[in-house]
């Protein structure tokens, strides 16, 4: 447990080179064993003290899973939002925050503008395969509840359409409500 030298260099300050890594570590590992309010007071203060480090995309992640968890959609959205904007975030990243906007909005009752995140995932993120079988089915589901047959069918034959994303259950989900629609 790296918790004692992380608390020891977070001690000496903000200046200390190593502080960005040692407040995400403590947030990280408050994260890891439940301990959601510690965590969200080390990713807020990294925030604050150490926005520009290139571990804020993991940050940015980690709090937004910590809020989805206890249901404060608007908060996990501007999260995401902000994680979506780091042009040091790597793919798979903004892949899956992409798609945990899309549940926010969902949760919030907004399913246009899930659609519209889901559907980014599968035309902007398209080598993160596993992401974009779930946006893909999660699209094609949002379409049906909003009566948007056309759409849905068309969303689910796309992803059929994608020979390399057979290997995830999103495939063969979405064959099978391709098959109800028809």
């Amino acid at each position: 447990d790296a918790s004692p030298h992380f608390r020891r260099i977070v001690g000496m300050g903000a200046a200390t080179p190593e502080y960005p890594r040692a407040l995400a570590g403590l947030g990280l590992a408050a994260a890891r064993t439940g301990d959601w309010k510690v965590a969200l007071e080390y990713f807020d203060r990294f925030d604050r003290d150490a926005n520009k480090s290139p571990l804020r995309a993991r940050v940015l992640q980690a709090k937004a899973d910590i809020l989805l968890d206890r249901g404060r959609h608007a908060d996990a959205i501007a999260c995401l939002e902000q994680l979506l904007e780091l042009p040091s975030a790597p793919g798979a990243a903004k892949a899956r925050g992409l798609c945990k906007l899309g549940e926010s909005h969902i949760a919030l009752g907004h399913p246009e503008k899930a659609v519209a995140c889901y559907q980014r995932v599968y035309v902007m993120y398209g080598a993160h395969r596993e992401w974009v079988a779930k946006a893909y089915l999660a699209s094609g589901q949002i379409l049906e509840r909003l009566k948007l047959w056309d759409g849905a069918k068309k969303t689910y034959e796309e992803l059929l359409a994608h020979g390399d994303l057979d290997v995830f259950a999103e495939h063969a989900l979405a064959r099978a409500r391709l098959a109800n629609l028809k």
